[in-house]
C-alpha cells in the first residue's frame, strides 16, 4: 500500500478481505481468518460514516470497546488484530502502543504452540488406531515434508513416483524431497485409492480436499492422542518439521537429508501403516 504517509485511508469490507486473503495465504487457521473477520468488520461498524483510517483510530476504537463494557483481554486482542491490519496497509505509525497496554504480538487463538516430535507420532499412532489412512498419510506429508497447506493440491501422484514435488507458492517455485519411507507409503496409497495421476488427497469425486477438510482432519485425531486440538493442525506440523531439521548437521545437504531419513525410518518401524505394531 504505497500512499503518502499522511494520507488517511478509506476503510472497505474489500479492503479487510484483501488483508484476509493475506492471511489465508500464510497458513492462519480458519478460525483465526474468522476472528480477524469479525473484529475488523467490527470496527467499521463502529466508525463515522466517513469510515477513514488516521493515527487517532486505535485509540478511538479502545475508548469505543471500553464504553461497550468488553473485557480486558477481548480488547488488547482486538487492538492486537487491528495493529495488524495496520502493518499490513504499512501504517505501523498508526498502531496502537502495545507495551502501554501489554498488547501480546498476536490474539492468544493465534499464537502458535509447538507440536513435539513424540506428539507427532502420537498423531499418526491415533490416525492407525482410527483407520484413517488419508488422515494419517496427510499427518505424515505435512510433518515429513514441511508442506505448506496451501501447496498440498499440487502434490501429484507423478510428484511421488518422482520422489520430488515442484511446488509454486506466492510466485516462488520450491522443489520438495519426498523421503524414501513416507513415498513408499504414499506409492501404496494411491495404487489402493485407485489414483493414477492428479492430486493425491482428493474428495470422492477427485477433487483436491480444501483447506479446511485438511484441518478439520488433522484436528479431529488430537483427542485419541491425547495432545491439545491447538497442536493438532498444519502449521504446528510444519513448524515442527522445520525445527527437526534445524537439530540436524548444517553442512552439506546430502548428509542432512541422510540422517533425517534415518530419523523416519527409526518411527516408521513402530508406527508405519502396515507396521507389526499397527
Amino acid at each position: 500500500m504505497r500512499k503518502e504517509k499522511t494520507k488517511k485511508i478509506h476503510l472497505t469490507y474489500e479492503l479487510i478481505e484483501s488483508f484476509l486473503e493475506e492471511l489465508d495465504r500464510t497458513s492462519h487457521s480458519p478460525g483465526s481468518v474468522k476472528a480477524y473477520r469479525t473484529a475488523l468488520r467490527a470496527l467499521y461498524e463502529s466508525m463515522p460514516h466517513e469510515k477513514l483510517l488516521d493515527t487517532t483510530t486505535a485509540q478511538a476504537w479502545r475508548e469505543y470497546l471500553e464504553s461497550q463494557g468488553y473485557a480486558p483481554r477481548t480488547i488488547r486482542s482486538r487492538l492486537s488484530m487491528l495493529n495488524s491490519f495496520l502493518h499490513y496497509l504499512g501504517r505501523g505509525e498508526w498502531q496502537f502502543d502495545q507495551p502501554s497496554v501489554q498488547l501480546p504480538v498476536a490474539p492468544e487463538d493465534d499464537i502458535q504452540p509447538e507440536l513435539t516430535r513424540p506428539e507427532y507420532l502420537s498423531m499418526l499412532q491415533a490416525a492407525r488406531l482410527l483407520e484413517q489412512h488419508r488422515t494419517y498419510l496427510l499427518i505424515k506429508t505435512l510433518g515429513g515434508t514441511g508442506m505448506r497447506i496451501q501447496e498440498l493440491p499440487q502434490f501429484t501422484v507423478e510428484s511421488v513416483r518422482a520422489g520430488t514435488a515442484p511446488l509454486w507458492y506466492r510466485g516462488t517455485k520450491r522443489m520438495v524431497r519426498i523421503p524414501g519411507s513416507l513415498r513408499q507409503e504414499l506409492l501404496d496409497y494411491t495404487t489402493e485409492e485407485g489414483l493414477d495421476s492428479g492430486s493425491v488427497f482428493v474428495t470422492k469425486e477427485g477433487v483436491p480436499l480444501n483447506r479446511a477438510v485438511v484441518w478439520r482432519s488433522i484436528n479431529s485425531i488430537s483427542g485419541q492422542a491425547n495432545i491439545a486440538p491447538q497442536k493438532a493442525n498444519p502449521r504446528c506440523l510444519r513448524k515442527m518439521y522445520l525445527t527437526t531439521l534445524g537439530g540436524l548437521p548444517a553442512g552439506m545437504a546430502a548428509t542432512q537429508d541422510m540422517v533425517y531419513d534415518s530419523i523416519l525410518e527409526s518411527e516408521q518401524r513402530s508406527i508405519g501403516w502396515n507396521s507389526p505394531a499397527g
